[in-house]
């Protein structure tokens, strides 16, 4: 395994200990929370088992057994309709909705997201630069296997993170638990190294990804 495949693994799996342990306290893992958002990429917010498993890179059994399960939350409907009965929609509820709005208040605008993907994309050598390379690289591989696994979340179109200002009560003790979680499992990664030196964060941000936008990488 060369050099880039290992930082690869290595920053998966850090972001996926990350989102697991993240969406935890909201009862949500994040393999539904992909299904939630692919249903809702359409404008009507439904989509077929058919259509989800192609979007997702899985089998219809995978989206079958996923959709029961989110259908058990209240956070999906499952549907057969005319002519074709055959065929099962899955539908987002305002439940489901409301859960993936409280997501984004919680993870995106305020940067947590964000944070985390450039906490596991950064190498122990301090080289901004290298970090840019491969999530270009991870782009590129992305865009190869398209025909796989075609979805990817709409990245969020914000100038800048609140850092959890906007959040009260329930949502605010969520941000500052996963605020301490995600500084306490990063810790021996190069960030002790930037926050011993207390750039701004928004600078530290264009320094290091001047061809993304703050949430490019956490989409």
């Amino acid at each position: 395994m060369n050099h880039v495949s290992f930082a690869a693994k290595r920053a998966h799996l850090d972001l996926m200990l990350f989102n697991r342990s993240a969406l935890a306290p909201l009862g949500i893992t994040p393999a539904r929370l992909d299904m939630l958002q692919a249903i809702r990429a359409r404008f009507d917010g439904c989509q077929t088992q058919g259509q989800l498993a192609a979007l997702l890179g899985v089998t219809r059994q995978t989206v079958a057994r996923m959709s029961r399960s989110l259908e058990a939350l209240g956070l999906v409907l499952c549907e057969r309709t005319p002519p074709d009965m055959r065929r099962v929609y899955i539908v987002l509820t305002e439940a489901g909705r409301a859960l993936l709005e409280r997501i984004q208040r919680i993870y995106i605008r305020s940067g947590i997201a964000g944070q985390a993907a450039i906490f596991a994309l950064r190498d122990r050598a301090k080289q901004p630069e290298k970090a840019t390379r491969l999530i270009e690289m991870a782009r590129q591989i992305r865009e190869s296997l398209s025909n796989c696994a075609p979805f990817a979340p709409e990245a969020a179109d914000l100038p800048s993170w609140d850092e959890g200002a906007a959040l009260e009560g329930a949502d605010r003790k969520v941000f500052r638990d996963v605020t301490r979680w995600l500084y306490w499992r990063f810790r021996g990664l190069p960030f002790d190294y930037v926050m011993a030196n207390s750039p701004p964060f928004e600078d530290l941000i264009n320094a290091s990804l001047p061809s993304a936008s703050p949430t490019g990488p956490g989409q």
